[in-house]
């Protein structure tokens, strides 16, 4: 009897210990897998924000090239040509990301390589958007400086029809980016479609002003207005920002006019916090044949030794089936030049540097391909380079070539290129 009860006790016991292995290993496996549906969870939830952030990569391609009637001397060019021809200088291209992560928000980057610059690639835009409603969009990073009628697509040679924009106009400033805010807001008046877009941020600009200086630019706050009626759009556009330009001394090699080296003290004349005042205004006209631009732009210092530079153009073409010949009349021309300038060398010296004046006449013709692909040509005629009339002891104002052309008035650019977007 007492074995019998020993031997159930026994059995019991060896149950009881079978059962906790047993639980305690149920529960392992358990644990195992609840942590393996935790990471299942984990990678779809992963895999779902992927799928709902739409990228989308998109680029374009300039490649162009051209010469100068100016021979091999290479004294003087434009836009990088000389009289060899070159398919560098014009050259350039653009990759654009712009990633989706839902109906509000969106960023965007896009990169630039310009054979000017040796193809150095660089990041154009870098920038997030934030839209609350269809008619509203805030953005902030580095943004396009919506100084021009076509600053928003101005390396985009497949956009508009020249093969660069007319330079009298789109060099008078030479920035095209602003790290800072803005915002967007389109609405309509009866039958007119409106864009108003404010901006506000800082940017630096390197400029030959006597000597290679980089200047900033401080305090810039932009307001811009398109309209569209119909074929017709039009552009209202003005600027302001507080400009520190340091400037040093400067020694001026022996020559023709002095003995030794000649010794100037620029700081003097240096900008802290100028006020620069960037006005534009542009109309385009474009009912599928007949496309007319024109283009009117002014800057302005409030220092009296800053030349206001004032470009304009007028552009008139007409499309026959996929060809479109143009012709373009352009000019930059400066302000400001007075009795006190004049009678301080310094201040003239760097007035001139400044002031910018030519005109120019273009003949171009555009043909449009498949698959986004247009194919260009342009004769380029320069004339009244330079205002002479305003020489200070050293020298006449500018034009927008570097250099004095052998050809006097009479130089001419002939270019080529293909423009292709993706």
């Amino acid at each position: 009897m007492k074995k019998s009860m020993l031997a159930t006790s026994m059995l019991v016991a060896l149950s009881c210990q079978a059962t906790a292995a047993d639980s305690a290993d149920l529960e392992r496996r358990l644990a195992e897998q609840e942590e393996r549906i935790q990471l299942l969870e984990a990678n779809q939830s992963s895999r779902s924000r992927a799928s709902t952030t739409d990228i989308k990569v998109s680029g374009y391609v300039n490649a162009a090239g051209g010469a100068t009637n100016e021979g091999t001397s290479g004294k003087s060019t434009y836009q990088g040509l000389d009289g060899d021809p070159t398919f560098t200088s014009l050259s350039s291209a653009g990759l654009q990301i712009e990633a989706k992560v839902n109906d509000r928000v969106s960023g965007t980057l896009q990169f630039f390589s310009a054979g000017s610059e040796d193809f150095d690639t660089k990041v154009e835009w870098a920038y997030i958007t934030y839209r609350p409603s269809s008619s509203l969009s805030f953005r902030a990073g580095q943004l396009v400086l919506p100084l021009y009628m076509h600053s928003q697509y101005q390396t985009v040679g497949y956009a508009y029809t020249w093969i660069t924009l007319p330079q009298e106009v789109y060099a008078t400033a030479p920035v095209r980016t602003l790290q800072g805010i803005d915002a967007t807001w389109q609405f309509t008046t009866g039958s007119i479609a409106h864009s108003l877009n404010v901006a506000a941020g800082n940017q630096k600009l390197d400029q030959n002003i006597v000597v290679p200086v980089t200047y900033e630019v401080n305090k810039s706050a932009n307001l811009n207005l398109t309209s569209n009626i119909g074929d017709l759009s039009i552009w209202l556009g003005v600027s302001t920002a507080e400009i520190d330009l340091p400037l040093p001394n400067l020694s001026i090699p022996p020559s023709s006019l002095f003995a030794g080296p000649l010794a100037i003290d620029l700081s003097p004349y240096s900008m802290v916090d100028d006020n620069g005042l960037f006005t534009s205004v542009g109309i385009q006209y474009d009912n599928g044949a007949l496309l007319f631009n024109a283009e009117r732009v002014e800057l302005d210092f409030e220092t009296s030794w800053a030349a206001t530079n004032i470009g304009q153009y007028a552009m008139l073409g007409y499309r026959f089936g996929r060809f479109l010949p143009s012709v373009t009349w352009a000019s930059v021309e400066d302000d400001g030049w007075d009795l006190g300038t004049a009678l301080d060398p310094v201040a003239g010296l760097l007035y001139n540097t400044i002031a910018t004046n030519q005109k120019s006449w273009t003949f171009g013709l555009r043909t449009d391909l498949e698959g986004g692909l247009a194919l260009k040509a342009e004769v380029m005629s320069f004339y009244d380079l330079g205002n002479k009339t305003q020489a200070s002891p050293f020298g006449s104002t500018n034009s927008l070539w570097s250099g004095t052309p052998d050809k006097g008035d009479d130089p001419m650019v002939f270019r080529v290129a293909a423009h292709l977007v993706f």
